[in-house]
């Protein structure tokens, strides 16, 4: 599949086919990267200004300007601005109009917007977002259901990919990339990885999983949200496990950030999609491929046919409809669960996993590795939570509550 050009409005049934990456009931909506983060055009940025492979500051956000011009001009607000709240706020006898606050449908955070708006005159917004931690940025993966392991149809599976019904009752934040070398050692103080001749933006990796833990740990600590795990001794050498009262299934209820289940994980991946990889389906030819590149996992992800055997620089390849990146290849990320060979067909609400064991799950396929392991239902990654391997990162989430 190849990423399309269709400007706003037009129909769509992917992402890949809008130049802004995002397809909303059918039609090409609005870029929703922020100021700082990567592009390749303008369209993808909310402020529709994509220099140097960055998005720009240099236009407001194509929603609030939208809705303020429809509210102004009398017309139909914007779908994605709180429009009737926006119209009750407009005095026609007034020289000016103050909006406090707006809630933007595609974004997971109340935007701050202080605007005055005279009449014949440009609009002037000063637009903020409070970030939901010291690194980021964080992107929402919404509640639902959604069928987890791989179809019959894709004969690259593997023994224990069982398809499943999974529901996930509550929506959460999962940071956008892999956890990259600089965010781990501004965090953390230290950066473990093998592979320093990688920049500072390639994903950090000889992690273990306490390792990992203590990093959302730290950003739990910095954000002051309750701890989702219990760490002893000193980096790099902690040992963890999951603090008492978020044992089990209230792993849901840490109000802090933690490392995602392996469900959490397959749906962030999956983003609404059905096929082996969220572009598309697998050559079931090149599962073991390692010198021929499969198209749709090249779009993607690093994987052994592209990389170079060597991580990448985060967020290069193409995201899927949740603005994530990397899910395919590059490192393996650990899960929270403790792994479970066969997770079985019955169906099931907000899965953790067995309650012990000695392996931790990890997902994603990783540079080192072919294309049957960068798939969204592979389950061959696990390993001893103490392990350090040099193609082995991590991600976190955080439980949105109500």
């Amino acid at each position: 599949m190849c990423v399309g050009a269709a400007g706003f409005g037009e129909p769509c049934i992917h992402p890949l086919e809008c130049a802004s990456e995002v397809c909303t009931a059918g039609a090409c909506a609005p870029g929703i990267r922020d100021e700082g983060e990567r592009c390749t055009h303008d369209l993808q940025c909310r402020s529709q200004a994509c220099l140097a492979g960055t998005c720009a500051a240099g236009g407001v956000d194509a929603g609030v300007d939208a809705g303020v011009d429809a509210g102004v001009d009398g017309g139909e607000p914007d779908a994605g601005v709180d429009g009737p709240a926006l119209d009750s706020a407009l005095d026609a006898s007034s020289d000016s109009l103050q909006l406090d606050s707006l809630q933007l449908d595609s974004h997971p955070h109340t935007l701050d917007v202080a605007a005055d708006v005279t009449p014949n005159a440009d609009v002037a917004v000063d637009l903020t977002i409070t970030p939901d931690a010291a690194t980021g940025p964080w992107r929402p993966v919404p509640a639902g259901t959604f069928t987890m392991g791989a179809s019959p149809a894709d004969t690259c599976q593997g023994f224990n990919e069982t398809q499943r019904v999974v529901t996930l009752t509550r929506a959460y934040l999962m940071s956008q990339s892999e956890v990259t070398r600089a965010e781990f050692n501004t965090l953390m103080g230290y950066d473990p990885s093998f592979w320093t001749a990688c920049g500072s933006d390639c994903p950090v990796e000889m992690v273990s999983w306490h390792e990992a833990v203590a990093y959302c740990n730290a950003l739990s600590k910095d954000s002051q949200l309750a701890e989702c795990y219990t760490c002893s001794g000193q980096a790099p050498d902690f040992l963890c496990q999951e603090a008492t009262p978020y044992l089990g299934s209230e792993v849901y209820s840490c109000p802090g950030y933690r490392l995602p289940t392996e469900a959490e994980w397959e749906r962030a991946y999956r983003a609404g999609t059905t096929t082996v990889y969220y572009s598309g389906d697998n050559d079931l030819t090149k599962c073991s491929e390692c010198t021929v590149l499969d198209i749709n996992l090249d779009l993607i992800g690093w994987y052994c046919a592209n990389s170079g055997y060597t991580p990448q620089p985060v967020m290069q390849k193409v995201p899927n409809s949740y603005d994530l990146y990397d899910m395919a290849g590059n490192v393996y990320e650990w899960c929270h669960d403790w792994y479970q060979v066969d997770l079985g067909s019955m169906a099931q609400e907000n899965p953790w996993g067995p309650p012990t064991g000695s392996y931790r799950a990890m997902r994603g396929g990783s540079h080192a590795y072919n294309a049957e392991d960068a798939r969204a239902s592979e389950r061959v990654g696990y390993a001893s939570p103490g392990n350090r391997v040099n193609d082995v990162g991590f991600r976190c989430v955080r439980t949105l509550f109500p």
